[in-house]
């Protein structure tokens, strides 16, 4: 079985490299930019071993975002700090193709400056649960950063920053078959199975990548 993870970090500088232009304008060129609007956070997730915060904090309702342009994508990702904002479309052929990962759907609602901008789909904000199942390879991957003053067997098992990974691999030989979830340290995760749903339909800015080709 195949994992991906999602990289929007290697999408962009794709983008920049082609066009010849700065990161922010490659990626307007391409996609709209989306913009949380008062946006009210809540607490952060944290690890259920030893309770440090292992996420960004919660974007909390009512969410709103301002969408900069018209080329809407499947999937939202600049500015928003959340790594799965989708369309309606991606939701009806999720729930129809009977995936798993995503515990639920809730409405952001978006506002326009202009009030004649062509419409917008709509957007929901996808919750994925951190996998019990997977794990990062300590023995596989490699890892730089600086050393930390604490470890843990969960969130931090290399007990350090990150400050970049040549190599990552995943431990998956106890993998759930859940199709996307999040794995502590390391980010958004799919099986072979979502990544073909999301060619077989052709969403738009999903960004997956081989687990053994990412490098950060």
């Amino acid at each position: 079985m195949n994992f991906y993870i999602i990289d929007d970090v290697q999408e962009t500088k794709r983008l920049q490299a082609q066009s010849n232009l700065d990161t922010n304008t490659a990626y307007r060129r391409e996609w709209c930019e989306a913009w949380a609007v008062n946006r009210k956070n809540g607490a952060y997730e944290r690890c259920p071993l030893c309770r440090r915060p292992v996420s960004m904090l919660k974007w909390e309702p009512p969410r709103k975002m301002r969408l900069v342009g018209t080329k809407y994508p499947d999937r939202l990702s600049e500015w928003l700090m959340e790594p799965l904002v989708v369309s309606e479309r991606f939701i009806e052929a999720y729930q129809r193709a009977k995936l798993s990962g995503i515990s639920t759907f809730s409405e952001i609602e978006v506002v326009r400056k202009k009030a004649t901008a062509p419409p917008a789909p709509r957007y929901y904000l996808a919750e994925v649960d951190y996998s019990q199942s997977v794990c990062i390879d300590l023995h596989r991957t490699i890892l730089y950063g600086e050393k930390n003053d604490w470890s843990c067997a969960v969130c931090n098992p290399f007990g350090s920053t990150c400050s970049h990974i040549t190599h990552l691999a995943l431990n998956t030989a106890k993998w759930d078959g859940t199709d996307l979830f999040r794995v502590y340290a390391v980010g958004t995760v799919c099986s072979q199975r979502f990544y073909d749903f999301v060619n077989d339909f052709q969403f738009t800015n999903f960004n997956l990548v081989p687990i053994s080709e990412y490098t950060f």
